[in-house]
């Protein structure tokens, strides 16, 4: 039976062999006719990755990529998400699981894909669960991606090391150098604060390898032991701190080790982090140990020098304008950076660099019924980013759009849209709420140069790369594949010119900005980069050089032409020249000319017909019509004045009366006179009382008061946006003084209520105010010199509105009350109860004083007239 089955095996070989044969002759034969026509297209070999595994060390995980032929192959780490990616290119999937999950601590996830939106290229994605190192090595015609696993600790032995103050040794094996060498001495223990949290740095003279830290509940201090550190205090060492984390920081050397003890409070006994320095330790202690050291990080990468005060956006406005064209407008304090991209094919996302944004301006705005391609702008402060705002503006249907930046200005001018205005159910937008959410969580926010309104052009200095860093290791690999996934890591529009050819070999340990790995690669294959609107475009310095030059060269032929631009509204001097005045650089020409006549407004452009062109749509943008408010007030002021007095005026008399005793007559007389001003008085008189020689005679007087008076003024001023009104009355009180050569004259004092109200129209037609109130009364006369001077108290009182057009509100709380008590009588017997009033007379006043302001500010629609 075997013998027969190899003669079978032997008969089919011969068969095969001989068809192969007859095909390579009859190829070669059509080959040949077909060769003088053009050349033979050979089809590219596709290598095969056949398997994807791992193997579970005992220190290390390995990723096995298993693969035919030989694999190219290009790896980088990215930080977020923390994962290794590997590039294969000309390189296909066979059989190979797309997905895997990694039970282990330190691989999370294996992911596979292909890309075949240009060539052939397959992308294994290893995502991680910690920051560790890994290496990659070939491996039996494959790839083995090798990870250093991270320790495990388990949260039951840290809390049981926790109870029994047990440490936890983090050490490191000690060459036999190292063992011999003297330990580092302690130099200093230096204190940072940030915003959850504090920062202690321990300076020493050399590495501090070996240490080790835990925690004392009561009282509750962390503890951190360095051996092998020496210090050259001989008592302990005191660092008061007095913050909510830390109070004080005690430290001091024993012979073999320095101990630290940081005094703080239980909530924070597991909330620190030690970490190894250059020549120290950093110590985090705080609410968020991480948040703390990302931002201590990122303030140690920041550049020496002054720090730029942040700028605030001022203006958030819509402009509709013809033909369905419209603009939004970004106002901020001070001339800022920005970066404007596409999040998604119906949404821009404008962003502002050291800017902020006030609480009243985080509301959206609403244009779903103008004609325009902009259904809804909002404004975002980054969460945990307070310096960086954005500006989010969702489209009814992707158009074209031009971003122009002058001064304080940021202007987004976009094309019609096809989709006619609709109520806002209609347009089924998402929650603003919700807008703010995912604008947050989407963008990655990169600072970026800043662009101006016809191309953005990169301003690069050296060391100063701002992109995300990564790292490479490229071998031989085609260039337009490493430009490929530089476009993937910044997430950059990259065209690339079809003359570009090229090989890259680097390789980076250190992690370096993508957009300086950018600049490398163009310089080593003499390329280079144009922004053309928000893409990239790559192509050899050759082609750059000659489309320049032929844009020279057609800028010199061009005729020079003069334009006469008349500003209606504007200041063409402070307003209109100004951004006209930005020319590019090695585009001067001989002839071109720039000026404003001030008579009568307008400028004079001597250029080429498409910077004329320019100038007057800059002008038909800037040059618009102020919107002016009227502001109508009503000043009620009530006052009721009260005042009741009571008094009497008696006396008593007897005589002439004849005694013996004294050896003639007497007489005597007791009198009492409180009486009050008053225009009614009752009276009586008794005489000879019961038969006795005494007279009686009493008058009381009284007097009541009762005065309410309302004042009722309304005055009406209008205004222009952004332009302060007053709204002044009062009165001028005169008062004596003396001049210089003693003679008595009369001056004058403005006792005043003014009301300064700054309108600013939003762009949805509402009115922000900024109201300033001051009012003054007349208090007093006091005695200067001889001269009887009046005392003015004065209250002033400044808020912020947002009201709706035509709304009305009154700012009422300007309050007096006076209440004054005056008694007048004999002394000791004024005091009697009920009898006492026979000694005395009372004068009570009540003052009451009311002012209430109601304003109403309206807009006043002005035409946008053309000329």
């Amino acid at each position: 039976m075997e013998g027969n089955m190899g003669v079978v095996g032997r008969n089919l070989r011969r068969a095969v062999c001989g068809t192969i044969l007859i095909a390579l002759l009859t190829g070669c034969a059509t080959g040949a006719k077909k060769q003088t026509q053009k050349e033979i297209e050979k089809p590219t070999v596709l290598r095969l990755i056949t398997d994807i595994s791992t193997i579970d060390g005992p220190e290390s995980i390995h990723v096995l990529i298993m693969g035919k032929p030989l694999l190219t192959y290009s790896a980088f780490k990215q930080p977020s998400p923390l994962s290794v990616v590997l590039f294969f290119p000309e390189t296909a999937l066979e059989n190979v699981k797309i997905q895997q999950a990694v039970g282990s601590n330190t691989v999370g996830l294996i992911q596979a894909s292909e890309l075949t939106e240009q060539g052939h290229t397959t992308k294994i994605l290893i995502s991680l669960k910690k920051d560790v190192p890994y290496v990659v090595n070939r491996e039996n015609g494959g790839l083995r991606v090798s990870f250093q696993k991270a320790p495990i600790i388990s949260s039951d032995i840290l809390k049981q090391e926790a109870k029994t103050k047990k440490p936890v040794i983090l050490t490191e094996k000690k060459t036999d150098a190292e063992k011999i060498t003297v330990g580092p001495m302690l130099q200093s223990v230096d204190t940072t604060l940030f915003e959850k949290g504090i920062k202690i740095t321990v300076m020493a003279d050399g590495n501090i390898r070996n240490y080790k830290s835990f925690t004392i509940e009561n009282p509750p201090r962390i503890v951190l032991d360095m051996f092998d550190v020496k210090s050259r205090h001989k008592k302990e060492q005191i660092v008061p701190v007095d913050t909510k984390w830390v109070r004080n920081i005690r430290y001091y050397g024993y012979p073999d080790k320095v101990r630290l003890v940081i005094d703080t409070q239980k909530a924070y006994l597991l909330s620190f982090e030690v970490n190894p320095a250059e020549k120290g330790l950093t110590i985090h202690v705080g609410e968020d140990t991480n948040a703390v050291s990302k931002l201590e990080k990122k303030q140690e990468r920041a550049p020496q020098g002054k720090i730029k005060e942040s700028a605030w956006v001022n203006r958030v406005d819509f402009l509709s304008e013809e033909a369905g064209k419209s603009t939004v407008i970004i106002g901020t304090t001070a001339p800022v950076k920005y970066d404007i991209k596409k999040s998604s094919p119906k949404r821009l996302t404008l962003t502002l660099f050291n800017t902020k944004l006030p609480d009243y301006r985080r509301r959206p705005l609403i244009t779903t019924r103008f004609e325009s391609a902009v259904d809804r702008i909002t404004p975002v402060q980054t969460p945990g980013k307070t310096d960086i705002s954005m500006i989010t503006m969702e489209l009814r249907e992707p158009v074209p759009y031009m971003v122009e930046q002058s001064e304080n200005l940021i202007q987004v001018h976009f094309e019609a849209s096809s989709i006619p205005p609709r109520p806002l159910a209609a347009a089924k937008l998402s929650p603003w709420e919700a807008v703010v959410s995912q604008t947050a969580a989407e963008t990655e926010v990169k600072e970026v140069q800043q662009t101006t309104a016809k191309e953005k052009f990169p301003v690069k200095k050296a060391g100063r790369y701002t992109g995300e860093k990564i790292a490479l290791n490229f071998y031989e690999t085609d260039i337009k594949n490493v430009l490929r996934i530089i476009r993937e890591i910044s997430g950059e529009n990259i065209a690339i010119d079809k003359n570009v050819t090229g090989k890259v070999t680097l390789a980076f340990d250190k992690p370096v900005p993508w957009d300086q790995v950018l600049d490398l690669i163009l310089k080593m294959n003499k390329l280079g980069m144009v922004y053309e609107g928000n893409i990239i475009r790559i192509a050899t310095l050759k082609t750059i050089s000659d489309e320049n030059k032929r844009m020279r060269d057609k800028f010199k032929e061009e005729p020079l032409r003069t334009a006469y631009i008349l500003v209606n509204y504007a200041d063409a001097q402070k307003d209109i020249l100004p951004l006209l005045k930005v020319k590019e650089e090695g585009e001067v020409r001989e002839g071109v000319s720039l000026s404003v006549d001030t008579r009568t407004n307008q400028i004079i452009i001597t250029d080429v017909q498409s910077r004329i062109d320019r100038a007057r749509e800059i002008v038909k943008n800037v040059d618009r019509v102020t919107p002016q408010v009227i502001i109508e007030a009503k000043i009620v002021e009530a006052n009721t004045n009260f005042s009741r007095s009571l008094g009497i005026d008696w006396s008593l008399n007897a005589g002439p009366i004849f005694k013996d005793f004294f050896g003639g007559s007497f007489e005597y007389d007791v009198g009492f006179s409180y009486p009050v001003a008053s225009t009614g008085s009752v009276g009586f008189t008794f005489s000879k009382i019961l038969g006795s020689p005494l007279d009686l005679s009493a008058t009381i007087t009284a007097a009541e008061s009762n005065n309410e008076a309302r004042l009722l003024s309304s005055p009406k001023v209008k205004t222009s946006d952004n332009e302060e009104a007053l709204i002044s009355q009062g009165i001028r009180q005169p008062y004596p003084e003396r001049d210089e050569s003693g003679l008595t004259t009369v001056a004058f004092i403005d006792i005043l209520l003014e009301l300064r109200v700054t309108p600013h129209i939003t762009s949805d037609n509402r009115i922000s105010m900024i109201i300033n109130i001051k009012k003054e009364d007349a208090l007093e006369n006091v005695n200067i010199g001889g001269s009887e001077v009046p005392v003015v108290s004065t209250n002033k009182a400044s808020t912020t509105l947002l009201v709706d057009d035509g709304d009305t509100i009154v700012i009422g709380g300007i309050f007096k009350t006076s209440r004054d008590k005056s008694v007048t009588g004999f002394p000791l017997l004024m005091k009697i109860p009920i009898l006492g009033w026979l000694f005395k007379s009372q004068t009570k006043t009540k003052v009451d004083r009311e002012l209430i302001i109601f304003i109403t500010p309206r807009i006043v629609p002005m035409e946008q007239r053309t000329t």
